[in-house]
């Protein structure tokens, strides 16, 4: 075998042990990652708010949650915004996280459309990630003991939402 050749099988055997390592290490790091289901405690968050103020969702504990994520590009979001807010009440708290956007777009946003919601940044994108959304909008209902009820994907409506914050009203 002469030389040009025998670099060419070490280089190609190099590369597929390489490409067979980093396989195995994404698909076992893959199983360590505990994917969020119903009836599992909601991950512990803090973010900002609009305002600047940081908040945590053990601010809400004891009072049914839904915690809604969302971006001013997504139509579905911008058209259940309005459904959100007027779910508020003294039992249900409705936390919306902007996902990776300026503060001042979102500002202008939730002004331009007369929209007071608690709205928490994620500008990079943590607890995006912390709750596995993969679509926007996501939302997730969390009862009073702060456990994940139900989460939907995609656009809420009315009787949706309504039904949704039933189950999660405090007892």
């Amino acid at each position: 075998m002469n030389i040009k050749r025998f670099v060419q099988v070490l280089s190609l055997f190099l590369i597929l042990t390489a490409l067979s390592y980093s396989l195995y290490k994404s698909g076992f790091a893959q199983e360590k990652t505990k994917l969020l289901e119903v009836g599992q405690g909601a991950p512990a968050l803090t973010l900002t708010n609009t305002a600047g103020q940081r908040i945590s969702l053990a601010d809400y504990k004891g009072q049914g949650i839904v915690l809604n994520f969302w971006a001013t590009y997504c139509p579905p979001c911008k058209k259940e915004m309005p459904l959100l807010a007027d779910a508020l009440t003294e039992d249900i708290a409705v936390i919306t996280v902007n996902v990776g956007e300026p503060t001042r777009l979102v500002n202008q946003f939730l002004q331009n459309k007369q929209l007071s919601l608690p709205t928490l940044l994620d500008r990079k994108e943590e607890v995006y990630t912390l709750y596995q959304v993969t679509n926007l909008p996501t939302t997730f209902f969390i009862n009073e003991k702060g456990e994940i009820d139900d989460k939907v994907i995609g656009e809420l409506n009315e009787q949706l939402l309504k039904e949704k914050i039933e189950q999660i009203q405090p007892k």
